[in-house]
């Protein structure tokens, strides 16, 4: 890398466009994961009829597959695996919402 003197006389590399570009997705890739593992959580955290009524009133599903294609289109495999548990957590949940509904 070639380097250059920032404020203040210290030495730093310079990164190329590319470089950045990959920091920047490193970046994106990791707040991702943080989102959709947080998401997890919170959805295993919840009774499931709460759950279902959560995943209608935000359309979750719909959302999810969105980020699920998005990341398969990418090849973020570990981000489609948090998509994937995500969505089959709200597919029991919507399963579940519409049981009750029918009882």
């Amino acid at each position: 890398p070639r380097w250059s003197s920032a404020q203040g006389g210290a030495v730093r590399p310079q990164m190329s466009g590319a470089e950045a570009h990959g920091i920047q997705d490193d970046e994106i890739v990791r707040a991702r994961k943080n989102l959709l593992r947080l998401l997890l959580q919170i959805c295993e955290g919840l009774e499931l009829p709460h759950l279902g009524s959560l995943c209608k009133r935000y359309d979750l599903a719909s959302l999810l597959k969105g980020v699920l294609l998005e990341e398969q289109r990418r090849q973020r495999m570990i981000l489609c695996e948090f998509a994937k548990q995500l969505l089959e957590l709200l597919r029991e949940a919507l399963s579940a919402d519409a049981n009750a509904a029918t009882v």
